[in-house]
C-alpha cells in the first residue's frame, strides 16, 4: 500500500519554505521542542521518521543545541532534496525498520503515523528503539469528519480524534505527558474543504483525481496577503502550547509522551 506520491516532493519542498501551514507547525514543533531540551543531555540521539524534505531537522537541532540529529524516509526522493540543502545523517528506512536501536532519546514523527497502515505497530517500534524514560513528538490531522480530498492525495490512512491517539499511545506502552489540537484558526477552512465533488457521480473517476490533484496543488500556492495573516495568527499557537496549555481545537493534533 502506497503511504505517499514520491511525485509530490518537489511542490512539498517549495511549499514549505513560505506556506502558512508549513511555517506555523515549524513555529510549535520548534518551541514545543525547547521545552524539552533541558531534559535531552548533550550529545543525545533524536531521530525525525519520516523526514520528508528535511524541514524541520535544523528546527530541532536548533532547538536542542549539542544533539545529534538523524532523518529517515522511505523514499530515495525526498532524500535526495534533503541531502542537497542540509547536512545531517540521514538514511533511507521506514518505521518498522529504523536504522537506530535501543539508543534514542527522542523520536519524533511529524504528520507521519496517518500513512501507516499499522500505526500501532509502528509506535510498538518507536517504543523499543528509545532509551528508558525517551521521549516520542508527534503530530497528526485530527476529525475523520474533516476526511477530503487532500487526505486521499496523500494517501493517509484515517485521521485521528484526540481519545484515539490517546489510547493507542498508552498501549504501546507510553507516558502521555500532553495532547493537544492546534491549526485553531484553518479549522473552518477545513470544514469548507471537506469531500467536495463525492456526490457527483457522473465525473468519471481519472476526471475527478486530476481535479483533486490540481486543487491539492492549488492548496499550495502562496497567497501573499492571506499567507501572512494566517501564518500570524498560527504562529501565537506556539506562545499556548510551549506552556503546555490545551488548546480547545484544531484540525492538527500534538502529543508528547516518554517511554514507560
Amino acid at each position: 500500500m502506497e503511504t505517499f506520491d514520491p511525485a509530490f516532493f518537489e511542490v512539498l519542498d517549495r511549499a514549505e519554505k513560505e506556506h502558512f501551514w508549513f511555517k506555523a507547525r515549524k513555529k510549535v514543533i520548534s518551541e514545543v521542542t525547547k521545552t524539552l531540551a533541558p531534559r535531552l543531555q548533550d550529545g543525545c540521539r533524536i531521530l525525525e521518521i519520516g523526514c520528508g524534505t528535511g524541514n524541520l531537522l535544523p528546527a530541532l537541532r536548533d532547538a536542542c543545541l549539542g544533539a545529534r540529529v538523524f532523518g529517515t524516509d522511505l523514499f530515495s526522493e525526498s532524500l535526495s532534496i534533503t541531502s542537497k540543502k542540509c547536512r545531517f545523517p540521514l538514511f533511507r528506512s521506514d518505521v518498522l525498520n529504523p536504522p537506530i536501536h535501543h539508543a534514542l532519546d527522542m523520536v519524533c514523527l511529524f504528520d507521519v503515523l496517518e500513512h501507516i497502515p499499522d500505526d500501532i505497530s509502528a509506535l510498538r517500534h518507536v517504543h523499543d528503539t528509545l532509551r528508558e524514560s525517551g521521549l516520542i513528538f508527534l503530530t497528526v490531522p485530527a476529525h475523520p469528519g474533516l476526511w477530503s480530498y487532500a487526505d486521499d492525495i496523500a494517501h493517509h490512512q484515517r485521521r485521528y480524534t484526540r481519545k484515539e491517539l490517546l489510547k493507542k499511545v498508552r498501549e504501546t506502552g507510553f507516558v502521555v505527558e500532553f495532547c493537544s489540537p492546534f491549526m485553531s484558526w484553518i479549522l473552518p477552512l477545513a470544514i469548507l474543504k471537506r469531500k467536495p465533488g463525492r456526490n457527483a457521480k457522473k465525473v468519471p473517476l481519472e476526471v475527478r483525481k486530476r481535479r483533486e490533484i490540481d486543487m491539492f496543488i492549488d492548496d499550495l500556492r502562496i497567497r501573499p496577503v492571506l499567507n501572512s495573516i494566517l501564518f500570524q495568527l498560527l504562529r501565537f499557537e506556539a506562545l499556548f502550547l510551549k506552556k503546555r496549555i490545551q488548546i480547545p481545537l484544531g484540525s492538527s493534533l500534538l502529543l508528547v509522551a516518554r517511554k514507560e
